[in-house]
């Protein structure tokens, strides 16, 4: 379960990078900062997202083969394979644009959490 820690301090930034935005809305600050604290969360969101999926490397296979030792058998002979093909699916087909909108969906739910939370949504 070791493999969960790394998504879970991702998905951890996430909420705390989007309550740092909620918190410069609130008291106004320039929106360079704004933006740069939003776009932190985004990626943080999208990073949890692509680390959780259950492809062989990814963190969520690691996640899911502490509950089978036949999936570590499977990691063992074509993760290489698996995990190109995976990166290929997310470079050439638009895989890669569902992924990064989870995260993005991630980061505004967070975002909208915390603006409601401040009053101001």
């Amino acid at each position: 379960m070791i493999s969960f820690a790394g998504p879970l301090m991702n998905l951890i930034l996430c909420a705390l990078f989007a309550l740092a935005t909620a918190v410069v809305a609130r008291i106004g600050l320039s929106e360079p900062i704004m933006n740069f604290f939003y776009y932190a969360s985004y990626v943080n969101g999208a990073l949890f997202v692509l680390n959780m999926l259950p492809v062989p490397t990814l963190d969520g296979y690691s996640v899911i083969s502490a509950f089978s030792p036949r999936l570590e058998e499977i990691k063992r002979k074509y993760a290489p394979r698996i995990f190109l093909g995976f990166a290929a699916l997310i470079f050439l087909t638009p895989v890669g644009s569902y992924i990064f909108g989870f995260g993005a969906a991630l980061a505004g739910g967070f975002l909208h959490l915390n603006l409601r939370l401040l009053g101001m949504a």
